[in-house]
């Protein structure tokens, strides 16, 4: 089997990007796309040897499970990233800034039917470690929550 490369669209940067811009001024549709490309290049190197017997869950057979094993373990990096990058903003306001643009990203990313990275988002904000963070859940806005039950609805 012959392999082509898989071109990839261009990066979608703002107009008026500044100097110090932060991945999350890119967009949540931007930050969707980007993440589904790059979910896709992970996806499309897992052979279908690799579903045999489930050998991604049993230590014996790991190493017949590689590239199912490295998406995983992406998409928990993910979960990771978006929890960290919630607790590193200084104060509530910050937080349900943040707590909103990676609701936005979910969204997006469900429009994509990109459900791993999807799944990996809606895992950070479930968490124990961010659904305690009341005062900031309080200063998002509750159109923006609706919507979040709704996309855990999806999933539940």
């Amino acid at each position: 089997i012959v392999q082509t490369p898989i071109e990839t669209p261009p990066l979608k940067l703002p107009a008026n990007l500044s100097p110090s811009a932060t991945l999350f001024d890119h967009g949540a549709a931007e930050i969707a796309r980007q993440l589904t490309m790059l979910d896709f290049a992970l996806f499309a190197r897992i052979k279908p040897l690799e579903l045999v017997n489930q050998a991604w869950v049993k230590p014996k057979y790991s190493h017949q499970a590689k590239n199912i094993l490295h998406y995983a373990e992406r998409m928990n990096t993910l979960t990771r990233w978006a929890a960290t990058s919630i607790l590193a903003q200084k104060g509530k306001s910050e937080r349900a800034r943040l707590i909103t643009e990676l609701i936005n990203i979910a969204d997006e990313l469900y429009k994509l039917n990109n459900f791993s990275s999807f799944i990996a988002v809606i895992n950070a904000l479930e968490g124990s470690a961010i659904s305690r963070l009341q005062s900031s859940w309080n200063k998002v806005d509750r159109k923006v929550c609706g919507r979040l039950d709704e996309l855990y609805d999806l999933i539940i």
